[in-house]
C-alpha cells in the first residue's frame, strides 16, 4: 500500500489499522467451533470478540454528534461490556461476527477515506476537548484489537491450536 503524498499520516495509520482487521479477521476464521463458546478468564470466546468489534463499530463514524446508536451497522442488542453477565442462551455465531467485521470493515474504510492529516489532530466534536482527536480513536483501536487479538491468541496458544499470525502490509 502506497503512502499519500498528500496526507502521509492518515494513509500510515489506515494502514496500519487495516493490519489489525486482518489479524482480527483471521482470529474469527481459524477459531474452532467448540472454541468460540469456550472461557477466556471468565469471559466466552465470542463475547471478547463481540467487545472488540463493537468499539471498532462504537468509535470510527462520521460525526460524533448524532445520538449513539445512530452510526452502529451492528444489529446486537447485546451489552459490549466485558463484565456483564450474559444469558447462557445468548452466542453471536462467527458467521454472524463475520458478518458483523465486514459490515464494519466498510464502513471504515469509508472513515478512512475522508480522514486527512490535519483531522487527525483536531477533536473528535467541534469545540470539544482538543485532549480526544481522530488520532486518538484511531490509535486507541489499534491499541485495542491488538491487545484482544494478543489475549485469545496466548488462549489458542495454551491449547496448542494455530493462532492468528501477524500480519503487516509492509513487510
Amino acid at each position: 500500500m502506497e503512502l499519500s503524498q498528500n496526507n502521509p499520516i492518515s494513509t500510515s495509520l489506515k494502514n496500519q489499522f487495516e493490519s489489525c482487521m486482518v489479524m482480527l479477521q483471521k482470529l474469527i476464521d481459524i477459531m474452532l467451533p467448540d472454541m468460540w463458546q469456550s472461557d477466556n478468564n471468565g469471559i466466552p470466546v465470542w463475547q471478547q470478540v463481540y467487545h472488540v468489534v463493537y468499539f471498532i463499530d462504537n468509535w470510527f463514524r462520521y460525526t460524533y454528534v448524532r445520538k449513539q446508536k445512530d452510526h452502529f451497522v451492528g444489529d446486537f442488542s447485546l451489552s459490549p461490556d466485558l463484565d456483564k453477565p450474559l444469558p447462557e442462551s445468548e452466542v453471536i455465531s462467527q458467521s454472524d461476527m463475520n458478518d458483523y467485521l465486514k459490515k464494519i470493515h466498510c464502513k471504515t474504510v469509508a472513515v478512512f477515506n475522508n480522514m486527512t492529516d490535519e483531522k487527525l489532530g483536531k477533536p473528535i466534536i467541534d469545540g470539544g476537548s482538543k485532549e480526544y482527536t481522530h488520532m486518538d480513536v484511531t490509535v486507541g483501536q489499534i491499541r485495542h484489537i491488538m491487545y484482544n487479538i494478543g489475549s485469545l491468541n496466548r488462549l489458542l496458544r495454551d491449547k496448542g491450536l494455530p493462532e492468528s499470525d501477524w500480519y503487516a502490509y509492509n513487510e
